[in-house]
């Protein structure tokens, strides 16, 4: 009579593949979460640095602008860009953004309509409301490392 004390060896080894083969997916499961979670807290850095410089640009009104650029459309790619204007206008610039994120705003103005519009608004006896329709877009990387993601807010600047 042959009486087993324990496991051999290749059963422990079988069971270990198991295991291991379990806990796989649960590894994975953390690494992604874990990935979401810096991905996370970069959108709310990027979306904080876009609502910093929309608060500024609600602060100014639509004759400033209009005053400091006659042309339609304001594009500024970076910080950088955006502190000369606001130096233009002799304001306080908005703080700038921290590496690795780029802020870029746009500044569409609203002044011309076409003639049917022009009708329209007539005959229901609206008046135009000049305005700016403001675009701030922050971009950073993503933590996957491959490409770059953004937040992108708006906001409209009225007379």
């Amino acid at each position: 009579m042959w009486h087993r004390n324990g496991f051999s060896l290749l059963e422990i080894l079988i069971a270990l593949v198991f295991i291991a083969c379990a806990f796989l997916p649960i590894y994975n499961a953390f690494s992604v979460g874990s990935q979401g979670t810096a991905s996370n807290i970069n959108e709310n850095i990027a979306t904080n640095y876009a609502s910093d410089m929309i608060n500024f640009l609600k602060d100014l009104s639509y004759d400033q602008i209009d005053k400091c650029d006659s042309s339609s459309d304001l594009e500024f790619k970076n910080d950088e860009e955006t502190q000369a204007f606001f130096n233009k206008m002799n304001l306080k610039s908005p703080p700038t953004c921290d590496e690795p994120f780029v802020r870029s705003v746009k500044i569409h103005k609203f002044d011309r309509r076409s003639l049917i519009e022009w009708f329209t608004d007539l005959w229901a006896k609206r008046t135009l409301v000049t305005s700016y329709l403001a675009t701030v877009t922050v971009t950073f990387p993503k933590t996957t490392g491959k490409g770059n993601d953004d937040v992108t807010l708006f906001s409209l600047i009225l007379d």
